[in-house]
């Protein structure tokens, strides 16, 4: 989630930071030799490298790769089930281009990401469209499914790699409070010129995400939703009437 820049400021502001690195890092690594792919396992295994001892923890998910997999082969069988009704709209449609056809399909394997495992081509001589696969690029593309890399700069005597692997699955929850905020609770960035007032409105956002989180745990269980629920809520006013003469109290 932050870049080089971002985590020079973290430094110099006294704090730590928990990262994961991305996967063209992670083949960087494993090609200089700093760690091997066999090492990526259900268990945390941990590597120092290096003089300035940088720290990394590996790990597999394999429900996060079958996942991952799934996810693929619906993309692809997506991509089949478009060649094919590309086909037979060129039968039923002599004067359409194959050209035409050939090129909506590679901009959609494009935009899914496929284009180094699949590609659309015209049939030699014929009017029909074909899809060929490179496996050879598929596993590959699938090698690193489920593997990721967590790159602390808390040292090894003051934190453990279980506890910062239990820190990093945190992340979640914190993914959690921001979409809730954005979508529950249509909490948007404002601009503010002073300090105090952006202090201010931040306390009002977490105030508002207890507020729902204390619900969401109160109703757990039950057959609501807290944004429903909550909407219902904000239809609830207080009235208070005063009777008889009344005195400015100073």
């Amino acid at each position: 989630m932050i870049k080089s820049a971002q985590i020079e400021d973290i430094k110099r502001s006294g704090l730590n930071y928990i990262i994961t690195i991305t996967k063209a890092q992670i083949t960087s690594l494993i090609k200089s030799g700093v760690f091997q792919m066999k090492l990526f396992s259900d268990e945390l295994v941990e590597i120092i490298d290096g003089e300035e001892k940088l720290r990394y923890i590996l790990r597999r998910n394999p429900f996060r790769a079958e996942e991952i997999r799934l996810n693929q082969e619906e993309k692809i069988e997506a991509v089949r089930q478009k060649v094919e009704q590309s086909n037979q709209y060129l039968q039923k449609h002599p004067r359409a281009k194959t050209q035409v056809q050939e090129r909506h399909l590679n901009d959609s394997i494009q935009k899914l990401k496929l284009d180094p495992i699949l590609q659309a081509k015209t049939a030699q001589g014929e009017r029909q469209i074909e899809l060929s696969q490179n496996d050879e690029e598929l596993g590959n593309a699938s090698k690193l499914d489920g593997c990721y890399v967590i790159k602390p700069d808390l040292t090894e005597k003051k934190d453990k790699k279980g506890k910062i692997y239990s820190l990093y699955q945190s992340l979640a929850s914190v993914e959690w409070a921001f979409r809730t905020k954005k979508s529950q609770l249509e909490i948007c960035p404002i601009y503010l010129r002073k300090e105090h007032r952006t202090r201010g409105h931040l306390m009002v956002c977490m105030l508002s995400y207890k507020i729902e989180k204390y619900l969401r745990q109160c109703w757990k269980g039950l057959d609501i939703k807290v944004e429903e629920e909550m909407e219902k809520l904000s239809s609830i006013v207080g009235v208070k009437t005063l009777l008889g003469p009344t005195k400015e109290i100073l």
